[in-house]
């Protein structure tokens, strides 16, 4: 099964900064106990303090699907809608080639 590499951006309203990356932790945190999750990494951008992305590395694309129904997934998307200045941006892709540095 070939593994499926997920991304989502969102533009946070400044003044909830704080509680995105709240919520956005405890979604990592309870994603991470689904089935299939392999990695869920959150990012805050260097330049623009209001955008966070997640990276997340799901076993396929199945357990990616299943991961979208479950009920903590379904109640941390709604609330992080209120503090959003636009929908998040949510990406999937396979790996084309992974090289590491050895140094």
């Amino acid at each position: 099964m070939e593994k499926l590499y997920v991304t989502a951006e969102l533009l946070v309203q400044p003044q909830y900064i704080d509680e995105a990356r709240l919520l956005l932790t405890t979604l990592a945190n309870n994603s991470l106990q689904d089935e299939g999750c392999e990695s869920y990494e959150i990012l805050a951008c260097t330049t623009e303090r209001n955008r966070l992305s997640t990276c997340e590395l799901w076993s396929g694309s199945q357990a990616e699907a299943a991961h979208w129904q479950v009920d903590h997934v379904k109640t941390t998307v709604e609330q992080l809608k209120a503090f959003l200045l636009q929908p998040a941006v949510v990406k999937k892709y396979n790996l084309v080639q992974n090289k590491m540095f050895s140094g």
